[in-house]
């Protein structure tokens, strides 16, 4: 959703499609997980886990060969990464220097199971390295920083150097869907999130612009 409405998608059609309606940006047929607006750049989204980042590399390669000055950018969760077409991608857009930027948000959980029952080594940007694509790890979800690191990525993907890779860590405050909370399931604990909470750049940005607002009173 986030995505959809950066990119200029229009929030009428973004409501319309979740309530399947035919104004909707799929025409009411994809819901809320479905969204897409070509006009705007936003070439969709799927349910199915992974399935996007080879999608990603598809569209980047055929920008490539129209000679577009355009970088496409893919989001998905550290679950993806545990699949197949995961490193198959990297290592495809990294031969063919495409222009993509792959941006994983790290929560360490893929639905209920956390990142230390998955994976034997939390070094994910080694593993990105070695398929020849600088990879960038951001661990306090600051907000500028990982700004300006996107910023920095694009431009070297603008200028032909290839495909990027960014892991910027992240936290689920709630349940995997929906808004209840599930620390009583037993694979977390509450006490997970509070630096997050603490650290949270929603908060920290709005009192930012409050403290401007003032100065400029």
């Amino acid at each position: 959703h986030a995505a959809y409405l950066a990119k200029g998608g229009s929030v009428g059609a973004m409501f319309a499609e979740m309530y399947g309606k035919e104004t909707g940006s799929a025409g009411g047929k994809g819901g809320s997980m479905h969204l897409v607006d070509m006009e705007n750049g936003f070439l969709g989204s799927s349910a199915v886990v992974g399935t996007g980042i080879p999608l990603a590399a598809g569209y980047a390669m055929s920008m490539k060969k129209q000679k577009k000055n355009a970088v496409v950018t893919c989001f998905f969760g550290d679950g993806a990464t545990e699949e197949g077409v995961f490193y198959e991608t990297l290592n495809f857009a990294s031969l063919h220097k495409l222009p993509v930027l792959f941006i994983c948000e790290n929560n360490g959980l893929a639905i209920h199971e956390p990142l230390s029952a998955r994976w034997a080594t939390d070094k994910l940007c080694q593993r990105v390295e070695t398929f020849g694509l600088p990879a960038h790890r951001i661990e306090d979800g600051d907000v500028f920083k990982v700004r300006q690191t996107a910023s920095n990525a694009v431009s070297r993907i603008r200028a032909g150097e290839g495909p990027e890779f960014m892991e910027c860590l992240t936290y689920r405050w709630r349940e995997h869907v929906g808004p209840n909370e599930d620390y009583s399931d037993g694979y977390r604990a509450e006490s997970d999130v509070d630096l997050w909470k603490q650290n949270d750049q929603v908060a920290r940005v709005a009192a930012m612009i409050e403290v401007g607002i003032r100065e400029e009173i």
